[in-house]
């Protein structure tokens, strides 16, 4: 991922991994983002809300030691995304993607979204096992069938 826009001076505010910047450029939710500090170092993160006014990204890193008036975040054009290629089963991974058990880098054949494709509930099967609970109210006016959402009662 490189670079096509940043911004530096923009932050408001820093909430955990919630980083609030005033709106100076023209970006796309989910857009993925670096975010660096006084030290440098470049942490992933990815825009999560935005307005007319402000953006709000989510760091994916620790955020310990950063202060707003020297953050600088580097926007990519791109949404987040995770390499797959051979050698990828048996590796380990932290929670950006990144091979953290020493080994080589994974040589990817393709990247993927790392939100995934949306669920059809239209491909769902029709739940049609009745659950009898024996409490007839239970049964007759609020029939329980398996693969439904269930309520708990007290």
């Amino acid at each position: 991922m490189r670079a096509r826009l940043y911004v530096e001076g923009a932050a408001t505010r820093l909430e955990g991994a919630l980083l609030f910047l005033r709106r100076q450029v023209h970006v796309g939710l989910n857009e993925a983002v670096r975010v660096s500090g006084r030290d440098g170092l470049e942490k992933l993160g990815r825009i999560v809300a935005m307005d007319e006014d402000f953006l709000t990204v989510e760091v994916m890193e620790s955020t310990a030691g950063m202060t707003l008036p020297e953050v600088r975040v580097d926007f990519t054009g791109e949404r987040l995304g995770f390499d797959l290629g051979p050698g990828l089963l048996g590796r380990v991974f932290n929670g950006v993607g990144e091979v953290i058990d020493g080994g080589p880098p994974i040589a990817a054949t393709k990247t993927r979204d790392i939100d995934g494709l949306p669920f059809n509930p239209m491909a769902r099967r029709t739940p049609k096992d009745f659950i009898e609970t024996g409490i007839s109210s239970i049964d007759l006016m609020n029939s329980l069938v398996r693969g439904q959402k269930l309520p708990i009662f007290s």
